[in-house]
């Protein structure tokens, strides 16, 4: 309708030359003001639409990756409690961009928040499968074995630069298994043994993350003061 008013109007002043005579008040000047409000509510017409179109793209590309990631954990058995770390953190963040896609203007809010809600069935659904695992005496060997090494690694560094890498190991380290305490805390597990169980094991190697990273922060601070020295 709006573009038919702009034609219209084009139309009408390239037809009618005296819209523009001074002795009928220059209806040409109206005219112009209201082919300019036409388009410029057809400008954002447009910007919504392309908007709209931006925040649908984006949710269909996450809820895309979401049942992928979903499809894979079903047809799956992970090897490891690292492997189910990996897991539940990938399943948490993707539920958490899901959210952050309702701060852009013109998403579908109510499609975002059946998405938020199934991905966290599906997380539940995860969680408990990886329970059954974590519960096992041995299931944390490997990360204990990965923070004996995060240790020995944080002791040899050599320069202040070789501390980024190392901390940002330890910080995606401590970032997973901080996500299975989450997830398993707010499970409903009938068995409370098991749960504490498994919240007990994640605890022993934070400790140990942590005393991982006491051991780097006290080397850098080594090298900070041999190198502030040297300079």
């Amino acid at each position: 309708a709006y573009a038919a008013l702009v034609t219209a109007c084009a139309r009408a002043a390239d037809r009618h030359h005296w819209l523009n005579d001074a002795e009928l008040g220059s209806p040409q000047g109206l005219l112009a003001e209201i082919r300019a409000t036409a388009e410029q509510v057809l400008g954002e017409f447009e910007t919504v639409r392309t908007l709209t179109r931006q925040a649908a793209d984006a949710l269909t590309e996450s809820a895309d990756r979401v049942a992928a990631l979903v499809r894979r954990i079903r047809g799956e058995a992970p090897r490891g409690a690292a492997d189910w770390v990996d897991r539940l953190t990938e399943l948490r963040r993707a539920q958490g961009h899901l959210v952050t896609l309702k701060e852009m203007r013109y998403a579908d809010a109510e499609r975002i928040d059946g998405l938020v809600a199934a991905t966290e069935g599906d997380i539940e659904a995860a969680a408990r499968r990886a329970v059954a695992f974590l519960g096992r005496d041995d299931a944390f060997a490997d990360h204990h074995t990965e923070v004996e090494r995060l240790t020995a690694d944080a002791a040899a560094i050599t320069t202040v630069a070789d501390a980024a890498p190392v901390a940002a190991r330890l910080k995606e380290h401590a970032a997973g298994l901080r996500t299975v305490t989450d997830v398993v805390t707010g499970l409903d597990i009938g068995d409370t043994v098991v749960r504490t169980s498994v919240l007990e094991r994640v605890a022993d190697v934070l400790g140990g993350v942590n005393r991982a990273r006491a051991t780097l922060e006290a080397r850098r601070s080594e090298l900070l003061d041999h190198e502030g020295r040297a300079e």
